[in-house]
């Protein structure tokens, strides 16, 4: 079985809490077991030491819709580890950054982290249609939680995607991804979606609930 991680952390790559211990421990583990294990990560400025000064790039360039402009997010070859090939996406105006989440200083969030890992999400199945759709595509968090949203919602009818499976995986309940209800049209999802059955709570858009019931 074909199995693709996402998330947004990966020892020793990038590291805040559980999280990046899991998806570091899981996937050899599987490989182990006879699987191929893909895990795709936010190319951080903290993975830059992990990786040649020259990036080789497995996809040079996925563009990214939003509603006034278009983003571009190329496909970083991080190699075989253990068994698991590793893939940064790399946008650097939303991720070569010195915090993950928000400022090192500790200000709060990005205002932008719906754009950022909305854009994530929609590279790692962009760039599956190219480099491997898997049986099971496994996400982490609220980060990666837009990606079976998308796949039940915007790619439905895509026939590279249909059979593709998802398992979602909760490391901290405490985060869930809550965003303006202008997210919606800021990522291009349907209006149908913000309901309280589907991702609305609270009159916000929350990335945890949506991937639940995705």
């Amino acid at each position: 079985m074909h199995i693709v991680f996402a998330a947004s952390e990966c020892v020793p790559f990038a590291k805040t809490g559980g999280l990046a211990d899991v998806v570091g421990a899981l996937p050899p583990e599987l490989v182990k077991l006879g699987h191929k294990v893909t895990v795709y990560l936010p190319l951080y400025k903290t993975v830059r030491p992990f990786l040649p000064e020259e990036l080789s790039f497995a996809v040079r360039s996925i563009t990214i819709p939003f509603p006034y402009y278009n983003r571009f997010a190329g496909i970083v070859d991080g190699g075989v580890r253990d068994g698991v090939q590793f893939y940064f996406v790399d946008c650097p105006e939303l991720f070569d950054r010195d915090g993950f989440y928000g400022p090192k200083t500790g200000a709060g969030d990005y205002g932008d982290n719906a754009e950022r890992f909305g854009l994530f999400c929609r590279a790692v199945l962009e760039a599956a249609k190219q480099l491997g759709v898997p049986e099971i595509f496994h996400v982490h968090d609220w980060q990666a939680a837009l990606l079976p949203i998308l796949l039940k919602s915007v790619y439905y009818f895509d026939p590279a995607l249909r059979s593709a499976g998802v398992v979602l995986s909760i490391h901290n309940a405490g985060y869930q991804g809550w965003f303006p209800p202008n997210t919606i049209p800021q990522l291009l999802l349907p209006w149908d979606l913000f309901t309280l059955d589907k991702v609305e709570q609270n009159d916000t858009f929350n990335f945890l609930k949506g991937g639940l019931v995705y």
